[in-house]
């Protein structure tokens, strides 16, 4: 008899999400990601915005011998990246099939990019599927998308609840948020500026992101600065409205 234990529809906001090259580099590198599954990364618009799928095949390099390897692979997973794990719906029949679902882990003070959703409601999207057969598990349609600032590049400690245990050694890595960091500075204080980076100087973005808990080097708020404008593109006084639709 197949038992399962599930949970009630996720709400993930209305602001675009954020896929991480370093963070996809990283499930290549573990194995959970094959190079030649595609994934849809440059439409944060799009409903299949960053998901690996193929057909119900494994998206993986390899099958996992068994659910300790794959745990183990996803514990290098969220600790390199900055977020936790826990079990989200699993379904089992006997010893022989599994099928699992593993979602990013809301902490508390967690910030959204979506001001206007309730934070008891909202969720990140992202999600690893696995199932197991006979000992075999292989990993199917995974989620790479964030709606949140992720921990990366500070002391916090990632955890995760059930499968991934609490490491012995805190992590710190300055680069792998960039873009999410980026996205918070264009949501919440490139409108302050009226759209334009003239004047938003790089220890302005230094205070805010110190005001967020923060503490960011010069180097990664000039690539900071550097991918905004990049972003607005050479026109400032048109580019405003184009963020306010690119973020809405």
């Amino acid at each position: 008899m197949l038992r399962s234990r599930t949970r009630k529809a996720r709400t993930f906001g209305s602001a675009s999400f954020v896929v991480n090259d370093s963070e996809l580099d990283m499930a290549r590198s573990l194995g959970l990601l094959r190079q030649d599954v595609p994934i849809q990364g440059t439409d944060s618009s799009k409903s299949k915005y960053g998901v690996a799928y193929q057909r119900r095949e494994n998206i993986g390099i390899e099958t996992h011998g068994s659910q300790k390897v794959f745990q183990e692979r996803c514990k290098e997973l969220v600790q390199s990246s900055g977020f936790q794990l826990f079990a989200d719906s699993f379904k089992w029949q006997g010893k022989q099939y599994w099928n699992a679902k593993y979602v990013c882990k809301k902490l508390n003070g967690q910030q959204f990019f979506d001001k206007n959703t309730s934070y008891d409601e909202i969720e990140c999207p992202f999600a690893i599927n696995v199932n197991g057969v006979n000992g075999s598990w292989k990993v199917t349609p995974t989620k790479f998308g964030h709606n949140h600032v992720i921990r990366v590049g500070f002391t916090e400690q990632p955890l995760a609840e059930g499968i991934i245990a609490r490491s012995k050694f805190v992590k710190r890595n300055t680069t792998q948020d960039l873009a999410t960091l980026t996205h918070l500075i264009e949501a919440e204080m490139l409108p302050r500026y009226a759209g334009k980076t003239d004047k938003m100087t790089g220890a302005a973005i230094s205070r805010f992101l110190v005001g967020k808990g923060k503490n960011i080097g010069p180097s990664v708020i000039s690539r900071i600065e550097s991918s905004i404008d990049e972003r607005l593109g050479g026109d400032m006084t048109d580019s405003y409205p184009k963020l306010e639709s690119y973020l809405g």
